[in-house]
């Protein structure tokens, strides 16, 4: 590391999670081949990386790509990043404080209040629901993970609010500015939420 510790007698913080598997990888590696991440997640290169002109490594430089609100070739956008890095929202939720206080009041399981509240999430096309919800009910660190646990930036992912049965009509102030669906690049096509690489893998993962 930058501060002179050696890997093989250090643990960083992320690595404190029950999910947490193995030793250290490369970044590409725990995002598309750790056996959590293939648990719960279907990652591409494309879920993070964007192209653009493919004439082109920057926006508006050149006639035809003026004004276009254009990510770097092979770069990330943050607030993709921001989407499972980001910090644990708890003063929204009406926690007292974060969840590694917080979450002794509720026995550190996320679903005694989400069985009923925000129930319809984790929609999108590079996460498995079925199976996040599973992970979910054996450990906390599994919603915590991508809630605050592996947390790189001081700010949290504003979350699509997405409707649920028996949401309130009434929105808090904290959500009015807040979307209500998922930017149309992760949206699952048609109705059928799993792919064909799902429907090839075990029936039990």
């Amino acid at each position: 590391s930058p501060a002179g510790l050696k890997t093989d007698n250090t643990l960083a913080w992320y690595q404190t999670l029950e999910t947490y598997e193995g030793d250290q990888m490369t970044f590409h590696q725990r995002h598309l081949t750790a056996p959590f991440i293939n648990k719960v997640a279907r990652m591409n290169c494309t879920t993070c990386h964007q192209g653009n002109d493919p004439r082109e490594e920057i926006p508006n430089s050149s006639a035809s790509n003026q004004g276009q609100n254009l990510t770097m070739r092979k770069m990330v956008d943050p607030n993709t990043c921001l989407m499972c890095h980001g910090q644990f929202n708890y003063k929204v939720m009406g926690l007292p404080s974060s969840w590694h206080e917080s979450g002794k009041l509720f026995q550190n399981n996320c679903l005694l209040c989400h069985a009923a509240i925000r129930t319809n999430r984790h929609q999108v096309n590079f996460l498995k629901p079925e199976a996040i919800e599973e992970a979910g009910k054996a450990s906390a660190d599994t919603c915590f993970g991508c809630h605050g646990g592996r947390a790189w930036y001081r700010i949290h992912y504003p979350y699509p609010r997405h409707a649920w049965p028996g949401m309130s009509k009434t929105t808090p102030d904290w959500a009015k500015d807040r979307l209500t669906e998922s930017d149309i690049r992760f949206l699952i096509k048609g109705q059928e939420a799993k792919t064909k690489k799902d429907e090839k893998e075990p029936a039990d993962e």
